[in-house]
């Protein structure tokens, strides 16, 4: 867990159920947080400063990807493309964009145990209505239909939060926004396309008229600094290692935001 920002200090991890610190990080060093093992439901925990214990935070984890030997990998990748509400009481569509699929059959589930229901995710990428809070699980499935998808090891879980649909900023007659999600591959301005990267070059797609970016090793090792104009940026990094990376910007707001990226 990389936490960014002017604080100094450090911070506890918690477990909301238990009330038990978990893990202790310092700010703007990488902190590895141990936790069993997730593989259908995402979790809550709390970030608390250590010194103003009523500045604390509640975010969410969904578990990684499966892992699998080579030529068996999941390469399957996903982002929350926009959330729009469709009636006043609250209820809303996810439209998702997915890709590294190939010929594959994509199938999703909204509810957790050894055998969800699954159905077939429509060609324009739209889910719901929903009217909460909503964990998706899509599969990347090798039949034709989802009568046998869940026995298949290639899915990706996120977590969706309902929007505030009284606010009007998700209504579908105003300009999309993307939803507030626990992908950190995405955000409001910048994001980096694919996540995991298997090539050399790493790909910056911003929606900032000028961005200015920092990239960052687990080291905290600032490996890559740069401003760019325009929607897109690409960075050769041939030579740097495998391993996870955080792009580091200044959103609209100016706000200090950070992403992490893989590079296989």
């Amino acid at each position: 867990m990389f936490v960014s920002g002017s604080l100094t200090g450090g911070y506890s991890i918690i477990d909301p159920i238990s009330s038990i610190t978990i893990a202790s990080g310092i700010y703007n060093i990488p902190t590895p947080i141990p936790f069993s093992p997730l593989r259908n439901s995402c979790i809550n925990l709390i970030i608390r400063d250590n010194a103003v214990q009523t500045c604390e935070s509640v975010f969410t984890i969904c578990p990684p990807k499966p892992c699998q030997p080579f030529p068996n990998d999941c390469n399957l990748e996903l982002i929350v493309q926009d959330v729009e509400c469709v009636d006043k009481d609250g209820s809303y569509i996810v439209t998702l964009d997915i890709w590294n699929v190939g010929s594959d059959h994509l199938c999703y589930s909204t509810t957790s145990g050894p055998s969800p229901t699954l159905n077939s995710v429509p060609s324009n990428g739209q889910l719901g209505p929903f009217s909460s809070d909503v964990t998706l699980r899509i599969y990347s499935c090798s039949g034709s239909d989802c009568s046998n998808c869940i026995s298949e090891n290639c899915y990706k879980v996120i977590r969706v939060f309902e929007p505030d649909c009284d606010s009007g900023h998700f209504d579908s007659s105003s300009p999309p926004r993307i939803s507030n999600i626990t992908d950190d591959i995405v955000s409001g301005d910048l994001k980096v396309i694919p996540n995991p990267i298997n090539q050399q070059e790493v790909r910056i797609v911003s929606s900032l008229t000028r961005s200015s970016i920092e990239i960052y090793n687990t080291t905290a090792t600032l490996v890559h600094k740069t401003e760019f104009a325009g929607s897109e940026y690409r960075w050769n990094m041939s030579h740097l290692p495998s391993g996870n990376y955080f792009v580091k910007y200044q959103d609209l707001d100016g706000n200090i935001r950070t992403i992490k990226f893989v590079k296989l």
